[in-house]
């Protein structure tokens, strides 16, 4: 593999992942204005912060580019934060959909 197969896979990823990521947030809004409560707030919060999270990680390797260790110890810090902003969305897809049973 060169490195412009890595490039084009690192690409194609990223892309598949923006659009996962805006049609959560879509979704997440259409609930969040159907239904104004507890759950929705958390689907949306959730997204919100997996969004942010994700993006910042993008970043880092640009910014901190002069130290190897800081890199590492940031991306590791925005994994445990985009780890727990995917967890606060699972716990409102979960609630939203015991919402549902119970309808």
């Amino acid at each position: 593999m060169n490195e412009n197969d890595i490039i084009h896979n690192a690409i194609i990823g990223g892309v598949f992942l923006f659009i996962s990521y805006l049609l959560l947030l879509i979704g997440s809004i259409i609930i969040f204005n159907k239904q104004k409560n507890k759950v929705s707030i958390l689907l949306l919060l959730g997204i919100i912060l997996m969004i942010l999270f994700s993006s910042s990680s993008i970043l880092v390797p640009f910014l901190l580019r002069n130290s190897i260790e800081k890199i590492v110890a940031t991306q590791g810090i925005l994994r445990i934060l985009s780890s727990i902003s995917q967890f606060i969305f699972a716990i409102g897809i979960f609630l939203f959909s015991l919402k549902l049973i119970k309808k």
